[in-house]
């Protein structure tokens, strides 16, 4: 192996993770075919792979066989719990440099998990808008992309903010959800494929039109199947800006908050601003 060929390699290396002009806004395409917004996440030279562009997932998380083949350092034990609480998983810290679309990713943090879940979707990872920490990710759901831009005074929506649902590092985005007079702090997550999901304790509260059914047993990142009920919720339900009407609705044994999903969302423009931990919630044009 010659000095030639190796600076060669660090020149073409340099090339493709070289960061972004200062002002730039880096994009992210996805593909909005399926439940999920998916994105494609490249590590190093290797091959992209499908990655969940998830919302609702307070860091990113990759398969550790994935991670493994990839060549991803161990940078310590890791455990990880789900929403809905049993037994964490256990896995490894790791960092990793690449991009996400057309968005360079240096030293970004990630959790590698033996997920059964990831395999079953087809995805090697998820990823969320803290990848991108200190800058503005608008999610536009009906263009079908993410766009990474600087904050400044110019690029920062009109209009109400809505604070993350906790602080610290598992805080994720939030928004307030109107039923019946009532309103509920939730969260927003692409994540979810459904509707609107809420905590089997609160099926008694809600003004259902009819009776509750059985649904498919829902799975978290465990892959543990949890007991569901599908509803349809009686009247206007209000998220945010956003305007649903007698939206169906599914209980879930095990969830602590009101989980706004993709199907409400599809259309929107979603605006994160993870280092102050704030989000804008755009309803779709017209």
């Amino acid at each position: 192996m010659t000095a030639s060929w190796l600076a060669a390699a660090a020149s073409t290396a340099a090339a493709f993770l070289q960061a972004p002009a200062p002002g730039a806004v880096e994009t992210v395409p996805l593909d909005l075919t399926g439940p999920r917004p998916i994105a494609m996440l490249q590590i190093g030279s290797g091959a992209p792979v499908r990655v969940i562009f998830d919302t609702g997932a307070s860091g990113n998380v990759l398969d550790a066989d994935f991670a493994r083949a990839a060549g991803l350092p161990d940078d310590g034990p890791a455990r990880v719990g789900t929403p809905a609480g049993g037994e964490p998983m256990i896995g490894f810290r790791t960092h990793l440099d690449g991009r996400l679309g057309n968005a360079v990713l240096g030293g970004v943090r990630a959790v590698a998990l033996p997920m059964g879940a990831m395999q079953q979707l087809n995805v090697r990872g998820v990823f969320g808008p803290s990848t991108f920490s200190g800058r503005l990710v608008f999610l536009d759901l009906a263009r079908g992309e993410i766009r990474v831009a600087p904050k400044t005074p110019a690029t920062i929506p009109s209009g109400q903010a809505h604070p993350y649902s906790e602080m610290g590092p598992r805080s994720l985005p939030g928004i307030e959800v109107e039923i019946g007079g009532r309103s509920h702090h939730a969260h927003l997550d692409t994540g979810q494929p459904g509707m609107l999901m809420m905590p089997m304790t609160m099926s008694t509260d809600m003004p259902l039109d009819g009776a509750l059914t059985d649904g498919p047993p829902a799975r978290l990142a465990d892959g543990v199947p949890r007991v569901v009920k599908i509803g349809r919720i009686r009247g206007t339900v209000r998220v945010g800006t956003l305007v649903l009407e007698n939206p169906e609705v599914r209980f879930m044994e095990g969830l602590n908050r009101v989980n706004v999903g993709m199907l409400a969302l599809r259309g929107s423009t979603i605006v994160f601003d993870p280092a102050e931990r704030r989000t804008w919630l755009i309803p779709p044009r017209g």
